[in-house]
């Protein structure tokens, strides 16, 4: 089973190097990639990219992880989704699904009926009658 990076990464990489954004986690990092005389802005999790063009960027990263969260349910379905991340995070083990919550928030976005809270649930007790079933823990 494919992971949403799978659909997202290459298309992502395309529209950083596009927009000429980049990641640095230290100023030597920062000074190795920047272009004199241009102004950036801190996106977050060390990415930056030229304050021109940020808006750009942000605008088609939101897109690429649209359609790879839709083209991902197309391939494998929301409950194999749910699945998959529940076991990705080991919810199993901390028994919180506060984090897999989180994780099908963007799904639950642009799929309401299909992940639902109640499916959610559903599918995360059936994941942990698994786990126990094959002592995953």
């Amino acid at each position: 089973m494919k992971y949403l990076t799978d659909y997202t990464e290459d298309l992502q990489t395309k529209c950083f190097n596009k927009y000429n954004a980049f990641f640095a986690f230290s100023q030597t990092q920062f000074e190795e990639k920047y272009t004199k005389g241009t102004k950036y802005v801190h996106l977050g999790t060390g990415l930056y990219c030229p304050k021109y063009t940020y808006k750009e960027l942000i605008n088609e990263l939101d897109t690429i992880q649209s359609e790879g969260i839709k083209q991902d349910v197309k391939d494998n379905g929301a409950v194999a989704i749910i699945e998959r991340e529940y076991f990705n995070l080991e919810t199993q083990i901390s028994m919180n699904t506060d984090a897999l919550f989180d994780r099908m928030q963007p799904y639950q976005n642009i799929h309401p009926n299909q992940f639902t809270k109640e499916t959610i649930l559903q599918v995360s007790k059936k994941c942990f009658k698994k786990a126990v079933k094959n002592d995953w823990f």
